[in-house]
């Protein structure tokens, strides 16, 4: 799931892509075009304090793009960081 790419969706952090699996557990993905450096890095550990800090917003944002209540697993997410190019 994409925060900001679905219909009527919003940005939410300026996540990239923010992924949830089977169990609940968030996934954070950042993506970038050039090399990925510490920079990067940083950008997915700030992504991940503000998720954890929100953790009910976002609980009922994921709930609002799926059309149903849903508990998330209230864990650390999962960082990613992809490259393309």
């Amino acid at each position: 799931m994409s925060s900001s790419t679905l219909p009527g969706g919003r940005p939410l952090h300026e996540v990239d892509i923010l992924g949830i699996d089977e169990a609940g557990r968030l996934y954070i993905v950042e993506c970038k075009h050039d090399a990925i450096d510490a920079g990067a890095i940083k950008q997915l550990l700030e992504y991940q304090d503000k998720l954890l800090t929100n953790w009910t917003s976002i609980e009922e944002r994921v709930a609002e793009q799926r059309g149903r209540a849903l508990r998330l697993t209230r864990a650390p997410p999962v960082l990613a960081r992809c490259r393309w190019g």
